[in-house]
This record gives C-alpha cells, structure tokens and sequence, in this order.
C-alpha cells in the first residue's frame, strides 16, 4: 500500500543520491567508500540534492527505531576469552563482526526462542546469507594466510575439523526443514548453535593472536579480499545492516566502525537500509 510505495519512492530516491554522491566527489572518494556503493548512473544535480533529503530523513528515522543497546552486562556477541583490546585492534572487521551477529543467532536457536513457523526463514538467513558465505571466505582466503604461519597449520587444522562436524550438523537441519520436522529441526539447531558458539571462540582465540605475524601489505591485501568478498557474496545487503547494528550495541566495535566505514555511510546509507532492506526487516522480525 502507501508504506510499500514510500519505500520504493525511498530506495529510487537513496539511487539517486548515491550517483550523485560518486560522480561529484568522483576520486576523492575513498577506496572503503567506493567499495560499498553500487555502480550507478550520473543523476543531475538538482535530482541528487532532493535524494539526498529523502536519504537523511530516512536515515533519522532508522536511527530513531534502531534497536536499544544491550546493557553492559550482557556481551551475548562477543568472545568473552578474547581480550577487548586485542579485539578492537584486529584489522579483518568484517569477518569478526560476522561472528558477534551468529553468535546471537545461534543463542536463540540454542535458547528456543524462535517460533515453529520461523525456522525455515532463520535458518536462510542465518546459514545461507551468513555462515555459508563466511566459510567459504575462510577457505579461499584466510586460511591459506594463516596456515603458513609458525603454529598456523595445527590451528587451520582444528578448525577444519570442526568445520566438518557443523557441516553435517547443518545438512540434519536442512533435511529435517525439508520435511517439515519442525521439531526435529529445532533440535538440531539447538546443538548446531552451540557448537557453532563453540567453534568461532575458538576460532577467534587460535587466529586472532596469530595475526601479529602477518606483515602490513598482507594485512591490507587480505582486507580487501574480505571486503570485496563480503560486497559480492549472498546477503550482501543484509550483513551491511548487520554490521551497522553490531557496531552501534557494542562500544569494543565502534572504533572499529568508524574507522572501517566513512561518515556518510555510517551516518546516511546504512540507517536507510536498516528502513528499506527486505531482508534486514525480516532478520529484525524473527531475532528481535
């Protein structure tokens, strides 16, 4: 109705600015900034100052609803072995603030708190538009990285076995979601959450400390292999909300944040999508 066609005014309008962002500032744009946008056709001027205003005002809105900050005590997202400097030092964000949002996924399949009705959906969302994806990243690139440094190849090598054990855990889920077992399904994710809980602390407590080994054009190198995979993948969209609202709940990521991802995306495009994106409502609308 009139919320579905104000949105879509909305997503045409964030279009519009977006190309007249690019186009104006052309090469001053930053290398993150570029990477995140879409490729979009040269608007006029007067076209992507109106888009502009109906991408702020969005954007407010988005910041007005977003969801409350979890209270201090409770750090559910985060490793709780991890030491939070170490934490916000580390330079590969998008593949760790990959693992804070499944992690609270995975507790409210472990927690029972989703619905009979809902698990097919969450279970896409959670390992189609995330888990898949981001083992496949591990595999192409930061395992290969890892393995070669002193005691990475015994680190990969756990990690692989208990990539294999979640692998089979998570075709059970599939087969059982097929038949409409929906009991049985939640069963299975119940022990699929904490063994995947189980797997990205361990994950974080092998790989991150390895990372002072890695020389700076590495580093950099493989930051932009995570970023340009991450751009690409299924559920693109959905993790840059994600990331937006992790960031934003947990004060260890937000320098990370903003150093990560210039002002008018944090300020601007993100919030809009957190209001428009399809996928992201849905997420909202099953986790909470």
């Amino acid at each position: 109705g009139v919320a579905a066609a104000g949105l879509k005014c909305v997503s045409s309008a964030m279009t519009t600015l977006l190309g007249g962002f690019v186009n104006v500032v052309g090469p001053n744009v930053s290398t993150a900034a570029r990477s995140a946008l879409p490729s979009l056709a040269t608007p006029g001027l007067a076209s992507a100052i109106v888009a502009f205003g109906a991408a702020v005002t969005v954007g407010v809105a988005a910041a007005v609803t977003r969801r409350r900050s979890k209270p201090s005590a409770l750090r559910d997202g985060l490793n709780p072995t991890i030491d939070m400097q170490m934490l916000s030092s580390f330079p590969f964000v998008h593949w760790l603030w990959q693992h804070v949002y499944a992690r609270e996924e995975c507790l409210a399949f472990t927690e029972g708190r989703l619905s009979l009705g809902n698990l097919q959906q969450a279970w896409q969302q959670h390992f189609e538009f995330g888990v898949a994806p981001h083992n496949q990243m591990e595999d192409e690139i930061l395992f290969p990285i890892f393995r070669e440094l002193p005691e990475g190849s015994v680190a990969i090598g756990r990690l692989e076995q208990q990539h294999h054990r979640l692998d089979a855990l998570a075709a059970d889920v599939d087969r059982f979601l097929a038949r409409g077992q929906w009991v049985e399904a939640q069963s299975v994710m119940g022990v699929y959450g904490r063994a995947y809980i189980e797997h990205v602390n361990l994950e974080e407590a092998l790989l991150i400390p390895l990372c002072q080994h890695l020389s700076q054009p590495t580093v950099q190198k493989v930051s932009l292999q995570i970023k340009t995979f991450v751009k690409n993948a299924p559920g693109s969209t959905l993790a840059l909300c994600l990331f937006g609202e992790v960031c934003t709940r947990y004060p260890e990521l937000e320098s990370q944040y903003r150093r990560g991802f210039p002002a008018f995306l944090r300020a601007v495009l993100i919030p809009t999508l957190r209001v428009v994106n399809p996928l992201y409502r849905r997420h909202r609308a099953i986790f909470g």
